[in-house]
């Protein structure tokens, strides 16, 4: 599901002063970080559940009032997710970077929300998912891909090219792991 105009402007102002500030400090992870993550979390070690991934894409948890205001969001989004713990990062995806196809199954709901304000298709890092044939999502500004456990959505993102302006950044959401 694809919900366009997610966030007011001053919200949006809100979320991009609380990015630039995180930008300027310290504890960006990097993937290598999460498969660990993983591995610890599945208590087998090994972390091969994790969607294969190329490039740079690095991340800072969100534990702050920006959290609070996803949380708002993602229950009007979906209701029925209220009272669930969730995972709120900012990603920054550098050229090159991408992602397999998964379908992030182990998880009650996966969103991402769009912060690049002018993304075209040739800046890759598409959102390619699996309904019946394959399609594609261009990443729009302000917007938000939402899969839940009742809908799973075998996806991937291409790449980030060269022809992008910039570095693709998202704020990036986890539901509490099934059966935990």
């Amino acid at each position: 599901m694809f919900i366009h105009n997610v966030f007011s402007d001053e919200e949006l102002e809100k979320i991009h002063s609380n990015l630039d500030i995180k930008l300027q400090q310290d504890g960006w992870h990097t993937w290598e970080r999460a498969k660990l993550n993983v591995a610890e979390a599945s208590g087998t070690g090994k972390s091969s559940e994790y969607p294969h991934e190329q490039g740079s894409i690095t991340f800072k948890y969100i534990n702050d009032d920006i959290k609070d205001l996803i949380r708002q969001k993602l229950i009007e989004i979906d209701p029925a997710i209220r009272g669930y713990d969730f995972t709120a990062f900012y990603q920054i995806w550098d050229v090159g970077a991408a992602t397999g196809m998964h379908d992030d199954s182990r998880y009650m709901f996966n969103a991402t929300f769009y912060l690049n304000k002018d993304w075209l298709p040739d800046d890759g890092g598409l959102y390619v998912y699996l309904d019946d044939e394959y399609k594609v999502f261009v990443p729009e500004y302000n917007s938000c891909a939402y899969i839940n456990k009742n809908k799973l959505e075998p996806h991937l993102v291409t790449p980030v090219t060269t022809n992008a302006k910039e570095k693709r950044y998202t704020i990036h959401c986890k539901g509490a792991i099934i059966g935990s």
